[in-house]
């Protein structure tokens, strides 16, 4: 403590040989004893919230919550959050293929320098001038630019797709992914994930970041999760309004199973 606040101070790097929910407990105490240091006097532990960390019978938190049962524990909100995002997205097979679709995107563009220049050529007078962004399995905020470049820019992307396509002096396999990548992006399917997605992913990295906030308190957090859980339940509420503006979007209102 210092002036009556926490101070967070680095320790040392403990070279760990087993990341058990047993063994990690074992080797901090050991060098807490070590140095001296009486756990009893210890209030608090947080970490990320993997299953050997946070787990409530064998995690580590739980095994040295028995050894001291002042040592509450509050797991990384910012981390907690983005395995929600993450696996918000895996249990969708809908966002699965929207997101492969963004990766396919961001792959074809970044692979051959002229097909790059093609894009920005298409893009640059966009008002943000977004270009792909790989949408990475694990980090929400990567998830959060490649929708928003696809939502700022989707028919400036599509139409370099189309050129590339229609383009005779490339080979056929590149002419090939143009087509069928413009094609997708023509689809309300896509169309819709983008809108909601975009609204989405850009909330949770709002909340996300103010989470990662140095001077972040318990209450204040608890908020922002309040109320980005608020937010999803109202997005739940306006499907007629993101199929609106899909349709609006793409200039197809048919989904596939209809057509």
């Amino acid at each position: 403590m210092m002036d009556y606040q926490p101070v967070e101070r680095f320790l040392i790097f403990i070279n760990i040989s087993s990341h058990t929910g047993k063994n990690l407990p074992d080797a901090l105490l050991q060098y807490l004893s070590d140095q001296n240091i009486d756990y009893k006097n210890c209030r608090g532990q947080t970490y990320d919230n993997a299953s050997n960390i946070s787990d409530k019978y064998i995690g580590m938190q739980q095994i040295l919550k028995n050894k001291n049962s002042l040592v509450g524990y509050i797991p990384c909100a910012a981390h907690l959050l983005n395995l929600v995002g993450q696996s918000a997205v895996d249990c969708c097979i809908e966002a699965v293929s929207f997101f492969n679709i963004l990766n396919r995107l961001y792959t074809f563009f970044v692979a051959s320098t002229h097909r790059s220049d093609v894009m920005m050529i298409h893009v640059k007078n966009q008002p943000e001038c977004l270009v792909p962004k790989y949408p990475s399995d694990t980090r929400c905020s990567a998830r959060a630019d490649a929708a928003k470049a696809v939502f700022k820019g989707c028919h400036q992307l599509q139409s370099a797709l189309q050129e590339i396509s229609g383009d005779c002096n490339r080979n056929d396999s590149t002419r090939n992914e143009a087509g069928s990548l413009a094609k997708h992006m023509d689809t309300i399917e896509v169309a819709l994930l983008c809108e909601l997605r975009n609204d989405i992913l850009q909330r949770f990295n709002i909340n996300s970041k103010l989470l990662q906030s140095s001077t972040i308190e318990l209450t204040p957090a608890n908020g922002l999760l309040k109320s980005l859980h608020i937010f999803l339940d109202e997005c739940r509420k306006k499907f007629d309004d993101y199929n609106q503006k899909a349709g609006d979007r793409c200039g197809n209102s048919t989904y596939k199973s209809e057509s």
